[in-house]
């Protein structure tokens, strides 16, 4: 006696009762089962590409529809701004009068000041930390790592407060040291992602060198830092960003307006009885230019030295 399953699948069945015999499905059976994984397989495909698809333009608008704002308002006349959103004829004169209004060009030389020497300081200083934390074994090498995983937990604003008055008895309050002093002893960010990336050079290299004499700054400078160029150059890009958009630090210990940085003077568009939305935004816009070239330039170290630096 045979019997056909819901699934194409023949089963002979004794009579009396006894347990069936299964026989293998027929040739048509399988290949309608293959045509239906197949177009399984398929609707899963386009399923994952339409949701990535989704996800991409949802960040795509969350990060690209301040900039547009930006844009279009810096390029709005004073008088239309939040009638429209993009204005009939552009108001090319809002740049020159947020060149005029406040001096913008201080503010820039005074930021380009503390960028370099902050990132001077990070890119030489953090490495070495970072490649004593690797490469070196020495006593009491874990709790200072650990030391340095435990200020990153630490949120600035518990700090604030302490570090102000130390400054204060120094006399340096006013001046650019409490901004630019701090990182010729590095950044525990900084420090954790070079150490991560010097783990991933191999060690064969490090004692090759040590056995031909090199010195563990001629290693470190010769060897280690050339293949680790994609991190540091991340590091850099890293510390550019952090210091062009700080405005906390320089709003607290800058107090000589000829001193501010290009964040603080932004503030100065901001009046007692409204804003001035269109200057505004044309400085804003020329507040951000310089991160995106810089981040073009070093797309590619950028992307390599923050992945391998992340997955170490």
């Amino acid at each position: 006696m045979r019997t056909m399953t819901t699934d194409g699948i023949v089963h002979r069945r004794r009579l009396g009762g006894g347990p069936a015999r299964l026989k293998r499905p027929s040739r048509q059976v399988t290949e309608y089962r293959f045509a239906r994984g197949k177009e399984w397989s398929a609707l899963r495909r386009w399923r994952s590409r339409l949701i990535g698809l989704l996800a991409v333009l949802g960040v795509v608008f969350l990060f690209g529809a301040p900039l547009a704002v930006m844009i279009a308002t810096s390029l709005t006349p004073p008088a239309e701004v939040g009638s429209q959103f993009w204005p009939d004829q552009p108001a090319w004169e809002n740049y020159q009068a947020a060149l005029t209004q406040a001096p913008m060009l201080r503010y820039f030389m005074n930021t380009m000041v503390l960028v370099v020497l902050n990132v001077s300081a990070i890119i030489v200083v953090c490495p070495v930390i970072a490649y004593s934390l690797s490469k070196l074994r020495w006593r009491g090498r874990g709790a200072v790592l650990l030391a340095v995983l435990t200020t990153m937990m630490l949120p600035s604003q518990v700090t604030l407060i302490p570090v102000y008055a130390m400054w204060d008895k120094l006399h340096l309050v006013g001046t650019i040291w409490p901004l630019v002093i701090p990182h010729f002893f590095g950044y525990p960010f900084y420090i954790y992602m070079l150490r991560q990336f010097f783990l991933g050079i191999p060690n064969a290299y490090v004692e090759a060198a040590r056995v031909d004499g090199a010195s563990e700054w001629r290693i470190l400078f010769r060897i280690v830092i050339p293949m680790a160029k994609p991190a540091i150059i991340t590091v850099a890009l890293f510390q550019f960003v952090r210091t062009w958009t700080d405005f906390m630090a320089p709003l607290i210990y800058l107090q000589d307006n000829s001193k501010y940085t290009l964040s603080v003077g932004l503030y100065s568009f901001v009046q007692t009885h409204g804003t001035d939305w269109a200057p505004l935004m044309a400085a804003c816009a020329m507040f951000t230019v310089p991160t995106f070239v810089l981040f073009l330039i070093g797309q590619r170290y950028f992307v390599e030295g923050a992945t391998v630096g992340g997955l170490k």
